[in-house]
Parts: structure tokens; C-alpha cells; sequence
């Protein structure tokens, strides 16, 4: 159950779910390059609201990878996107964790 401000990229092949300390991490693969997934979720977020925040620090040496964040009231988006070999281009986004309703 994804936020409705989190689109997972089209055509993508989903590879990784969970949640942990309020976020949710999904990872997925796709054969589009690194340029043309990050412009998607720029796009996307443009559409949906969120505003372009810090982006998340990360600890890859990989000068390829490149990096977004967005939030807006009750939004928050962490997108992470590299070169995977083989696979492709990883795609790795993180939102906080909706709440669940009290029973």
C-alpha cells in the first residue's frame, strides 16, 4: 500500500520491500538509465506536491549514483538511483511509513 504520492517507476521489476524506524525501502530494477529514472520522480513530485528537500547522504563510492528528496506537509520521498551491472539501474525509494489506524 503505497502512498498516493509514491509512484513505484514504470515497468520496473520490484526487488526489495520493508520497513524499518518509520520508513518504508522499496527497491526495484529497470533497464532505463540513471538520468532518465531520476527525471521521472522529479516530474512526478512536481505533479504531486512534495518540494525538492536536501537529498539523503549516502555512503556509495560510486560517482554514479545520484540522489533526491522531496517532502511537503505528511510527505517525505528518498530516491536513490545507480548503475547495477547486469541488472540494469537500481532504483531504491524511501517515504515515512504511513500510521496505522488505532483498532
Amino acid at each position: 500500500n503505497l502512498p498516493s504520492y509514491v509512484k513505484l517507476y514504470p515497468g520496473s521489476t520490484q526487488v526489495m520491500n520493508m520497513e524499518m524506524g518509520g520508513l518504508t525501502v522499496d527497491g526495484a530494477t529497470t533497464t532505463d538509465s540513471v538520468d532518465k529514472v531520476l527525471n521521472f520522480y522529479r516530474t512526478q513530485a512536481a505533479a504531486d506536491g512534495p518540494t525538492a528537500a536536501a537529498p539523503p547522504a549516502t555512503s556509495s563510492p560510486d560517482p554514479n549514483q545520484k540522489t533526491a528528496a522531496f517532502q511537503g506537509p505528511d510527505k517525505f520521498l528518498a530516491i536513490v538511483v545507480k548503475p547495477e551491472g547486469a541488472a540494469g539501474t537500481l532504483v531504491t525509494l524511501s517515504w515515512n511509513t504511513p500510521k496505522k489506524a488505532a483498532a
